[in-house]
């Protein structure tokens, strides 16, 4: 399960949709990639945000730490391991630290607790 939100961070940092896209027009686009206004992106350090340190937040914080990823966890206590995670917060502080957050995983279950947590005020636009 950790596996998966971390190939979706490289894939979306790396902007792979389109490049497959180029490659199937049989299309050299590294530039115009590079244009788009969400330019490519290295993983390394930026923040990721872990919402549900639990289990599977905690296996994916340990995948990302292989990619110097600096990781930041949420959770309903504010604590948890943090043999992994440089902070930890409580659900009540997740609107201070979105912000700051590069990349944002949930790994929470859907409880009443959890649904809407993140929703479009939440979200770039």
């Amino acid at each position: 399960m950790a596996e998966t939100p971390l190939g979706l961070i490289i894939a979306l940092a790396r902007n792979f949709p389109d490049s497959v896209r180029h490659q199937d027009q049989s299309r050299w686009a590294q530039q115009e990639l590079w244009d788009q206004p969400q330019h490519l992106t290295r993983i390394k350090w930026p923040v990721l945000l872990i919402v549900g340190y639990g289990s599977i937040g905690h296996e994916l914080a340990r995948r990302a730490k292989a990619f110097d990823m600096r990781v930041w966890g949420v959770s309903r206590s504010g604590k948890g391991d943090a043999s992994l995670a440089e902070k930890i917060v409580s659900i009540s502080q997740l609107h201070e630290v979105l912000p700051h957050a590069d990349f944002a995983v949930v790994s929470a279950p859907e409880t009443s607790e959890t649904k809407h947590l993140i929703a479009a005020p939440e979200l770039p636009a």
